[in-house]
């Protein structure tokens, strides 16, 4: 959250939920990638769901892009 919120793409919060990121970021080109990755946390962490290895590497893919898009807005 903090690199989104250093290119001044949200508006950081220690109490801000994901969704209210996803709010934050829906009009942008990297919103829908940004909801897309928030639910597979969640959907990971708080539904204690374990992933394969092959999906694991298609999120972690997937998060790194996610980024190196950030980087270049």
């Amino acid at each position: 959250m903090r690199a989104l919120s250093d290119r001044e793409l949200i508006r950081f919060h220690v109490q801000s939920t994901n969704q209210e990121y996803a709010d934050q970021l829906k009009d942008h080109p990297l919103g829908k990638d940004f909801k897309f990755l928030a639910y597979a946390y969640e959907h990971v962490w708080y539904g204690e769901r374990s992933l394969s290895d092959a999906q694991f590497e298609r999120l972690m893919t997937n998060f790194q892009d996610f980024y190196k898009a950030a980087d270049g807005v």
